[in-house]
């Protein structure tokens, strides 16, 4: 792809942009959740977008520190760098329609107050779940999940969220966009809190009996987000 270098200052066509945003895509996507992608690709469009390819090192840099996780840098640039050379047959199609779908929802939900149907979903079955053992033993749980919310790889903001939730259950969970994976994370930290004080077998059968209870009682609608989240 060394058509694309050019240099600072010397206007890029929107093909050779196209071709630019495809390969930074292509790099960033095996590193990088849906929502932070979209982010990476923003900060490359505002900052990066009219710099040479040397200025890549800088455009990790800013990446990084914009992440709430840790990422090796060097890895990050060799692997963006070796992809910003691949042919474009090589590369993933381009994002930007995804992208302007991605700005659109970022824009309307600053001013959102509604809750993802996600986060409804995912705080109706744990409700469900934690009201199906003693309330000695649904405190524990909860404290349990607290205690080790901070060690999970996941959003921050959402994280914070989910620690408020637990400590007041009038709290709702209220965030722009969200990663099932992270949910995942939060539910699979539950199911250990369950195990530990339940035991395998009982969390197993409990979990069964909440989403049964709900897909036959008004959590229908939640049917499909339930078999993504477990």
């Amino acid at each position: 792809m060394g058509d694309i270098n050019v240099g600072r200052g010397t206007g890029m066509d929107s093909a050779e942009l196209t071709l630019r945003k495809r390969a930074l895509y292509t790099g960033l996507q095996p590193y990088l959740r849906d929502s932070e992608l979209m982010e990476a690709l923003i900060l490359w469009e505002s900052r990066y977008a009219d710099q040479p390819k040397f200025g890549l090192r800088y455009y990790v840099a800013d990446l990084l520190k914009s992440l709430d996780r840790q990422l090796e840098h060097k890895h990050l640039l060799v692997h963006l760098v070796a992809t910003m050379n691949k042919p474009p047959e090589q590369l993933l199609p381009d994002p930007s329609a995804a992208l302007s779908a991605y700005k659109t929802r970022r824009r309307t939900s600053a001013y959102a107050t509604y809750t993802l149907a996600e986060v409804e979903a995912f705080s109706i079955l744990v409700d469900k779940w934690l009201s199906l053992v003693q309330s000695s033993a649904a405190m524990d749980i909860g404290n349990f999940v607290r205690r080790n919310l901070g060690r999970l790889n996941i959003n921050t903001d959402l994280k914070l969220q989910v620690e408020q939730w637990l400590e007041d259950e009038n709290q709702r969970i209220k965030v722009p966009r969200v990663d099932l994976q992270d949910l995942r994370k939060i539910i699979n930290l539950f199911y250990i809190g369950f195990c530990e004080y339940l035991g395998p077998t009982r969390t197993d059968v409990l979990l069964a009996e909440a989403v049964s209870r709900l897909k036959s009682n008004g959590g229908a609608a939640f049917s499909e987000v339930f078999n993504k989240l477990l």
